[in-house]
């Protein structure tokens, strides 16, 4: 998304009392008039720049990983397979990045019944290591390929 910006472009020179046909002065004078203009428009660029940081703070969908096809036998579960890694410091004190799978099963598999578990471990540095492993709670194989997501 491109950035939202707004600058106050308005300019104007004041009036000069006796010289100019309009009286300058006063409350109801081209200079307030014309100063109370251009300090609106200063108070909408404030307010376009709150909704440009707004915008900025909405997570985005982000495509992390493309797994190759597993298959994984009725009752079995897959190893662990390595998904992300990320700097404890990119989200807030006591949360963790969220992750989510699409599957495709691929032919001649049908809908499988598989569980995700995902697994959040200290890695290297102050990072953490996100793992994920594949149930299959059904009672037949199933073939299937995986992509997982997240909110970025």
């Amino acid at each position: 998304m491109p950035p939202i910006n707004y600058a106050p472009t308005f300019q104007f020179t004041d009036w000069i009392d006796n010289e100019d046909v309009v009286q300058a002065g006063g409350d109801r004078g081209f200079n307030k008039l014309f100063n109370d203009l251009r300090q609106e428009l200063v108070n909408i660029a404030t307010v376009v720049g709150d909704i440009a940081n707004a915008i900025n703070q909405i997570q985005r969908l982000r495509h992390v990983k493309a797994l190759p096809a597993q298959t994984i036998g009725p009752g079995a579960i897959s190893p662990e397979i390595d998904i992300d890694q990320y700097a404890e410091s990119e989200v807030p004190p006591n949360t963790q990045k969220v992750y989510f799978t699409s599957m495709t099963f691929v032919p001649p598999a049908t809908l499988g019944q598989i569980e995700t578990f995902t697994y959040y471990k200290p890695g290297a540095g102050n990072t953490i290591r996100v793992t994920m492993q594949f149930k299959n709670v059904g009672a037949a194989s199933s073939t299937f390929i995986v992509q997982v997501f997240s909110l970025a």
